[in-house]
C-alpha cells in the first residue's frame, strides 16, 4: 500500500515538474488570448475577406505555443526520473491541442461563414505539426526561438499564392468541404507526434548524442 502510495506521489511530482518547466499555465493563456483575439476580429468584422485572413493567421499562435512547449531549458526530466515520458508528453500537448482546438472553434461562430470554425481548428491541426516537425528537427537550441518558423513561413507562402489556393500544398487557404485539404492537416500533426511523443532525451540527441 505504502508503496502504491509513493508511486503516486512521485508520478505527481514528475508531471508537476513536467508541466511548470515546459510552462504549461503561460502556454494555456496564450491560447486562450489568441482565440479572443480572433473572435473579437471577426466579430468586429464580418467580411469574408477578415473571415480568410483570420483563417490563416490567428491558428499560427497556439500552434507555436505547443511547439515550443516540447523544449524545457531544464532538459528532460526523464533523466532524473529514469522512466518513459510519453504519456505525459501526450497529455500535455494533446490537452493544449484539445484547449486551442475548442476555443478556436468558439471563435469561429463569430464569423458571417458557415464553417469558419471548422477551418480554424483544421489549420490549427496542420500548424501545430508543422511546429512539431520543426522543433523536432531544429534542435533544443533552436526550438524556443524559431518553433515558429515552418508554420509561419507555409501561411506566408499561402498568402502570397491567392491565385493559386487550389493546388494540394496550399491546404489552409482552402474551404471546410476540401477533404484532401482535412487529409493533409491531419497527416502534419500525426507526424509532428510522432516524431516528438516517443523519443527518448531528443533534446541532447538533437545535439549529437545518441537517443
Amino acid at each position: 500500500m505504502s508503496a502504491c502510495v509513493l508511486g503516486t506521489e512521485n508520478s505527481r511530482r514528475v508531471a508537476r515538474l513536467y508541466l511548470t518547466s515546459r510552462r504549461a499555465s503561460r502556454a494555456l493563456v496564450a491560447i486562450l488570448a489568441s482565440a479572443a483575439g480572433g473572435w473579437l476580429l471577426l466579430a468586429l468584422s464580418p467580411d469574408r475577406q477578415m473571415s480568410k485572413l483570420v483563417e490563416l493567421v490567428v491558428p499560427l499562435a497556439p500552434a507555436v505555443v505547443i511547439g515550443s512547449g516540447t523544449w524545457s531549458p531544464q532538459g528532460e526530466i526523464e533523466d532524473t526520473s529514469g522512466r518513459p515520458l510519453v504519456p505525459l508528453r501526450l497529455l500535455h500537448l494533446g490537452g493544449l491541442l484539445a484547449c486551442a482546438a475548442a476555443t478556436l472553434a468558439l471563435a469561429g461562430l463569430a464569423s458571417s461563414g458557415a464553417n469558419t470554425h471548422w477551418v480554424l481548428v483544421r489549420n490549427l491541426a496542420g500548424y501545430t505539426g508543422l511546429a512539431l516537425i520543426g522543433a523536432r528537427l531544429q534542435g533544443s537550441a533552436f526550438v524556443a526561438t524559431f518553433s515558429w518558423a515552418l508554420p509561419v513561413g507555409y501561411a506566408v507562402l499561402v498568402f502570397a499564392a491567392s491565385e493559386r489556393l487550389e493546388r494540394a500544398w496550399a491546404w489552409a487557404g482552402q474551404p471546410a468541404s476540401r477533404g484532401s485539404a482535412l487529409a493533409i492537416a491531419v497527416a502534419l500533426l500525426v507526424i509532428g507526434l510522432a516524431l516528438i511523443l516517443p523519443a527518448r532525451n531528443w533534446q541532447r540527441a538533437s545535439e549529437g548524442e545518441v537517443a
